[in-house]
């Protein structure tokens, strides 16, 4: 295809998180859209395309198309996996302008689990979950994460108390952010008190169960010039895709420390020309408090077996070296996965956060997204 489009991210919306908005994804994502193009300084019915991840977002393309009044000929595309193919959108927008498919598009995702009864309850519907899964126990979400928690801590003799350290950090993220759902100081006795829900993974090392949409405009370096806001630039994108089988069912992985977060990492740190130490924030999916540890390490952060200890040391907080997850995360600001991480990284590099959590200084973020067979890694640089 030859060389991707230079482009950059001129816009941001989001709904405000709630535990439930009593919407539809199609209302909560136009929300979003609409409040991303004001913020963008564009109409919507110049927008070239509108793209989303391909799971669960799909279907509400055509009431979007509706209610933005959109080019009967916009340009639209899904790709990858809920939180994962939300942050992968960027890699559409920069294919599709490379493409003469346009300049400007919109990336979109949105979900309303407090009316589907939230992810256990939409996993059930998988056949091979609800035959090989589900009648032996090894079932719904936490249960997955105990056991590469457990594995974990048995590989290299980490002491699963510090498990604690990931969503203390989070929370102290969450409590300097207004919008955040979860903002009351979190001490290590609040953690020990909180419910054990599958050994060794407390109902705090859960991610939150909540409604919402973010929405973000990708546009060409030449057109970002004229934006209403300091454009944050896309430095790299990297992708990993794994087999099915020793990747999507959990009960029949050879590893269960194994994410393709090791491959998507360190690949978008060489196609832009960086390393480790160039990035200034970092947001790692968190859908529960193991997973950030192992994206840490995969990326190439820390080295292996090091992930909790890099958290318990105050390296991730408020104050530390690599300030992770400013918001609050998947564990304490809201559930709007992979997409929401991409909105506070903008939010950051533009110097538009709270003076509290704003990271002065900060140049460059990277953003990685879990989600089952696959993972995405983007990187940001103030424009």
């Amino acid at each position: 295809m030859g060389t991707l489009q230079a482009m950059s991210i001129v816009g941001i919306g989001a709904t405000r998180p709630a535990w439930s908005h009593h919407s539809s994804v199609s209302k909560l994502v136009v929300e979003a859209a609409l409040a991303a193009c004001d913020d963008a300084g564009i109409s919507p019915e110049s927008l070239d395309g509108v793209l989303s991840e391909a799971y669960s977002t799909p279907h509400i393309m055509p009431d979007l198309h509706a209610a933005l009044n959109l080019k009967p000929d916009v340009f639209t595309a899904n790709i990858g996996l809920v939180g994962s193919g939300a942050v992968a959108t960027i890699a559409l927008a920069q294919a599709a302008a490379s493409t003469g498919q346009g300049s400007t598009f919109l990336c979109v995702y949105g979900l309303n689990l407090s009316l589907i009864g939230g992810p256990g309850t939409h996993h059930s519907s998988d056949p091979y979950k609800a035959n090989m899964e589900m009648p032996f126990g090894f079932y719904p979400q936490p249960v997955y994460m105990a056991t590469m928690a457990k594995r974990y801590c048995a590989e290299y003799g980490v002491d699963e108390d510090l498990i604690s350290a990931v969503p203390i950090t989070t929370r102290a993220w969450a409590a300097l952010n207004p919008s955040a759902l979860c903002r009351d100081p979190l001490t290590a006795d609040d953690y020990a008190a909180s419910p054990m829900i599958a050994d060794p993974l407390r109902k705090l090392d859960c991610c939150l169960i909540s409604d919402g949409a973010c929405a973000f405009i990708v546009t060409t370096k030449e057109r970002a010039i004229d934006a209403a806001h300091p454009p944050v630039d896309i430095l790299s994108l990297a992708r990993a895709v794994e087999p099915i089988p020793s990747q999507e069912y959990l009960g029949v992985r050879n590893d269960h420390l194994n994410l393709p977060s090791r491959l998507s990492g360190p690949n978008a740190l060489k196609r832009a020309g960086l390393a480790t130490r160039d990035v200034n924030i970092a947001y790692l999916y968190d859908c529960f408090s193991i997973i950030p540890v192992l994206q840490l390490e995969d990326i190439g952060f820390c080295g292996a077996g090091e992930g909790l200890d890099f958290f318990a040391s105050g390296a991730a907080a408020p104050g530390g070296s690599l300030p992770v997850n400013t918001h609050g995360g998947l564990l304490s600001h809201s559930y709007v996965p992979g997409i929401n991480m991409v909105i506070e990284a903008v939010t950051q590099l533009r110097g538009d956060a709270e003076d509290s959590r704003q990271q002065t200084g900060a140049e460059v973020a990277l953003v990685a997204a879990w989600a089952d067979t696959e993972h995405t890694t983007v990187l940001l640089g103030k424009g």
